[in-house]
This record gives structure tokens, C-alpha cells and sequence, in this order.
């Protein structure tokens, strides 16, 4: 470990990300979520450290399977945010889903969506298939057969093809 107390608060910050960074390239993922809750209650955060460290919780949360805990940085990332990250949509709203949470995922489907196409860039096939079980479980059969439809259009793939009614 290093001397803490010889440490300016942007020095405890650089020494505290170098060791998430190597706990997270050891998959050592509770460690790294400790280093980085350390990282939290630092004084004097940049607004970019700040949304790099919940952005980073949100996801090693993410990919131990705690979605509770990473919609909680996620939406806590999102607060404090310059920019909306569709990433960070995306994933709280399949957070959602994983906790069978099918009406509280489909906004943050929805906002991944327009982000992504007020960019200009192209939505995932696997974005839309999404999108179309969430209405479907929710049995907002009029919004899934809608979603079904671009889907068709976008990516014409036989699997879809076959789900419309003749």
C-alpha cells in the first residue's frame, strides 16, 4: 500500500485508479470497487473524476451481476453528467431487465435510442430485439409489433420476417 498521508488528494486519486485499474486487469473486481469507493469521498474531485469513478462502479457492478447496485452509480452518473452516454442508458436498462423489471427498463431503452440517433449512428439489431421483449412483457403488443416492424425494414432478417402476422 502507499503512505495516504503523504498524499495531495490528486495523488491519493492517480495512486487509488492504478490500483483499480490493476485489480480490474486481475479481475479482482471487489477490490477494484473498493478503490474506487475510496476514489468517491476524495474532497476535491474533478467533475470528470467523478464521473469516470461512477461510470467505472456502474460498471464492474455491471459485470458482477449486481445490476441494484450498478443502476444506483449509473443513476447517480447520470445526475452529475456533462453529456448524456448512451452506454450508461443502455445499461441501466438492461440492469432492469436482468431484475425483470420490464417497465422501468423501456425509458432508458428509449434515451440509448435517441442518443445514438442523434448522432447519426446506426442502432443495434440487438437494441431492437430488446426493445421488443420489454413491450412484449409489459404486453404492449401494438409498441412491440411497431419495434418488430423497423426492425424488418432496418435489418431485414428472415428470424423477423416470420414473427409478423399475414
Amino acid at each position: 500500500d502507499f503512505d495516504r498521508d503523504r498524499l495531495n488528494d490528486r495523488e491519493k486519486f492517480v495512486m487509488l485508479q492504478f490500483y483499480a485499474n490493476i485489480y480490474q486487469i486481475q479481475e479482482r473486481y471487489d477490490e477494484a470497487i473498493e478503490a474506487y469507493n475510496q476514489m468517491l469521498v476524495l474532497p476535491n474531485m474533478t467533475q470528470e473524476q467523478m464521473e469516470q469513478t461512477l461510470f467505472y462502479l456502474g460498471s464492474l457492478h455491471y459485470v458482477q451481476e449486481q445490476f441494484r447496485e450498478a443502476i444506483d452509480m449509473f443513476g447517480q452518473y447520470n445526475d452529475i453528467a456533462v453529456e448524456a452516454n448512451e452506454d450508461v442508458f443502455f445499461r441501466i436498462g438492461t440492469a432492469h431487465y436482468q431484475l425483470e423489471e420490464y417497465v422501468e427498463a423501456i425509458p432508458y431503452i428509449l434515451r440509448n435510442m435517441e442518443i445514438i440517433r442523434s448522432k447519426n449512428e446506426d442502432i443495434s439489431k440487438n437494441t431492437y430485439d430488446l426493445l421488443r421483449a420489454l413491450y412484449f412483457n409489459v404486453e404492449d403488443y401494438e409498441s412491440a409489433y411497431q419495434v418488430l416492424r423497423e426492425s424488418v425494414v432496418l435489418f431485414n432478417e428472415q428470424n423477423d420476417w416470420v414473427l409478423i402476422p399475414a
